[in-house]
């Protein structure tokens, strides 16, 4: 007989059912310590399997970033179809590491409300937004942390905002995330 206090209880017995491993999404708006805090648990946690934030790989692949300017204008509406799709790999790959080393977790540095919200600031991509809201809707994590935003750090691949672009920001993306 098992109960779900007993498993609240016993991390283990839920480590042990097959297939089953935790995934949890760190998300935030830019400069919330969502990277950073992933390296950190990455480093003190053992028995985990990590999924970086796709976005930024990408971008860096992808496009010249001499600045966060030139880097948002070149991106367009299959850029961020790629940057979810490529995402969904690495939540895959890891997963299935994870099996294979019986890892107890997966960890993910953002997902896709994070890129959908992103998308939200050119009209023009309709079809790719409908497209995201529904990637982002069909996605699970058994837990999803939100990170309140830090000092702004530009590192060159992050938007400019003034506080109050910002604050507005982090409202709209809560709200996504809630619903």
């Amino acid at each position: 007989d098992i109960s779900s206090r007993k498993i609240r209880s016993d991390f283990n017995m839920i480590s042990s059912i097959k297939d089953y491993i935790p995934k949890i999404a760190i998300v935030g708006i830019e400069s919330s310590g969502k990277s950073t805090l992933v390296k950190e648990l990455s480093n003190r946690l053992n028995d985990i399997e990590v999924v970086d934030e796709y976005g930024r790989i990408y971008c860096e692949a992808n496009t010249n970033i001499s600045n966060h300017i030139n880097h948002e204008d070149s991106l367009v509406g299959e850029d961020f179809i790629n940057i979810a799709l490529g995402h969904n790999r690495m939540v895959i790959s890891a997963h299935r590491k994870a099996l294979a080393r019986n890892s107890k977790l997966v960890l993910c540095d953002t997902e896709h409300v994070v890129t959908s919200r992103f998308l939200s600031y050119y009209d023009e991509y309709k079809n790719e937004k409908l497209y995201l809201e529904n990637m982002s809707r069909s996605q699970h994590y058994d837990l999803i942390i939100y990170l309140e935003p830090l000092e702004l750090e530009l590192d060159g691949t992050r938007l400019e905002y003034n506080e109050k672009e910002r604050d507005e920001h982090n409202y709209k993306l809560k709200t996504m995330i809630k619903n």
